[in-house]
């Protein structure tokens, strides 16, 4: 069962400018701030996108790097990004760095997946999100 209590929800004519206040009142935050700006899920061996939110496509580099493209690029290189990634192999792959080898600009960054020798690998099922302000 789900359940939603709201006392009151109100916002701004501009879509997303919602101000929420924290549990206790005491902090608030524009709702659109804390929103994911984009995710990706793709194959690392391969460049085609398997589901994503504001990507348009995958950079690949060598064997486990590879970087996202905005669609909708980022205000400024100042944004939060993870990574994740793992295949029904008993090998396993993890996302080294999410600014690997590169520094993030607003349009692209770059991460990597390593096995758990630390050796770049390519892995399927990589993804990654970022949050941060749209341009």
């Amino acid at each position: 069962m789900s359940e939603i209590k709201v006392d009151s929800l109100t916002g701004k004519t501009t879509a997303g400018d919602i101000t929420v206040t924290s549990e206790g009142g005491a902090a608030t935050m524009q709702l659109q701030q804390g929103l994911v700006k984009s995710f990706e899920i793709h194959d690392d061996d391969e460049t085609t996108v398997l589901e994503s939110i504001n990507i348009s496509s995958i950079t690949d580099g060598t064997t486990g790097i590879c970087s996202p493209v905005f669609i909708n690029n980022m205000s400024s290189v100042n944004y939060f990004t993870a990574g994740s990634t793992g295949e029904e192999s008993t090998s396993y792959g993890i996302i080294s760095s999410v600014r690997h080898g590169a520094a993030a600009t607003t349009s692209t960054y770059t991460y990597a997946v390593q096995n758990s020798t630390a050796t770049l690998v390519d892995r399927n099922n990589t993804m990654s999100a970022c949050i941060g302000d749209l341009a």
